[in-house]
């Protein structure tokens, strides 16, 4: 499903529901080391709504603690 850097996450596949407590995990353990954090969502298949919602929620927990976070790519 993902693969992850120091601050680079990579998600390849499908990205649902299903699978996303393991995104988040990863989200999460980006946002605990210092500097920017990287979203690379080019390989992704397949998503859903929890997908979106959990990219966001990242995002506004980067923004709070004045980090940046932003797709390595555009969507």
């Amino acid at each position: 499903m993902l693969s992850a850097g120091k601050n680079t996450i990579s998600f390849a596949g499908e990205v649902t529901i299903s699978n996303i407590g393991a995104a988040r995990d990863d989200l999460d353990a980006a946002l605990r080391e210092d500097g920017p954090v990287f979203v690379d969502i080019a390989a992704v298949e397949e998503t859903d709504l929890t997908f979106i919602q959990l990219i966001e929620s990242a995002r506004r927990k980067a923004a709070a603690t004045g980090r940046d976070f932003r797709l390595r790519y555009p969507a």
